[in-house]
Order: C-alpha cells, then sequence, then structure tokens
C-alpha cells in the first residue's frame, strides 16, 4: 500500500515470517547465531565439566524439578513443558524422562485416559517444536557449514 499506511492485520503473519526468513539468510544474523549459540555450548559443557555440583546450571534433578513444577502448575505447565520438550530435542538431550513424566504428571491430576492423551499430545509437539527449530538451524543458519561436512 501507500507509504505510512499498514497492511492488514491477515497479512501480518507472512511479512513477519519474510522478515524473520530473510534476517536468518544474512551473514551478520548466522555469525551472531553461531557465537551465540558456540558460547552457550562451551558454557554448558563447562558449567557440566568443573563446577560443583551445588553451582551447576543445570541440576541433575532438573528433569524431576521440572516435572514437579508443571504437576503444581498443569495449565500453565503445558507450555512449558513444550518448549522445554522442544530444547531437549535442539540440544540432543533425552526426551525419554519427560514423555514419561508428562504422562505420570498430567494422569494425576486429569485421571488415566485424558492425563496420558494429554501427555501423549504434548510430547509429540514438543517434539514437533525441536524438530522443526532443528530444521530451521540446518535450514538458514548452519547450511554453508553442513555444505562443507557433507563434501
Amino acid at each position: 500500500g501507500p507509504m505510512g499506511v499498514l497492511p492488514h492485520p491477515r497479512y501480518w503473519p507472512s511479512i513477519v515470517a519474510s522478515s524473520f526468513v530473510s534476517c536468518l539468510e544474512s551473514k551478520r544474523a548466522k555469525k551472531v547465531a553461531s557465537v551465540v549459540l558456540g558460547a552457550l555450548f562451551v558454557l554448558f559443557l563447562a558449567d557440566e565439566m568443573f563446577a560443583p555440583l551445588k553451582y551447576k546450571l543445570i541440576k541433575p534433578t532438573a528433569f524431576a524439578d521440572f516435572l514437579g513444577w508443571v504437576q503444581a502448575h498443569p495449565k500453565k505447565g503445558l507450555g512449558a513443558f513444550v518448549v522445554v520438550y522442544g530444547m531437549t530435542v535442539v540440544l540432543l538431550l533425552p526426551g525419554t524422562p519427560l514423555t514419561i513424566g508428562s504422562g505420570y504428571v498430567y494422569k494425576a491430576a486429569y485421571g488415566w485416559t485424558v492425563g496420558v492423551a494429554i501427555g501423549s499430545v504434548f510430547s509429540t509437539l514438543g517434539s514437533l517444536l525441536g524438530s522443526v527449530t532443528c530444521f530451521l538451524l540446518g535450514r538458514y543458519l548452519m547450511r554453508d557449514r553442513v555444505r562443507v561436512w557433507v563434501s
């Protein structure tokens, strides 16, 4: 449309998506994302190897603590569960404790049939979120590096 006129709101998602994709394809964004992800990886690796147990960023009981929080807050926990499950997929952490834990937590909150169904659906959604995130990372942020590895 003319300058200064906002497009109709129904077009906003496609405009945001195309802006996001063009941002991901820029070399500067790739470099910044690579540095940030690399720094996080080094931080977590150093934390795991050298930090005393009481100062660790991710405690050995993190999954159990998270599932306890989800059990105490079942509605808020659904969104948080999907995001955390997606992060476990991206970070190559085991998802089995979360999958089994979600069935147990939601069984306690909603009963066998509904609880296990909710746990299954939201485990699948979390896995889907993680898979899509991995695809986007590989497609846009790590494309050049993957081409070098493949050749």
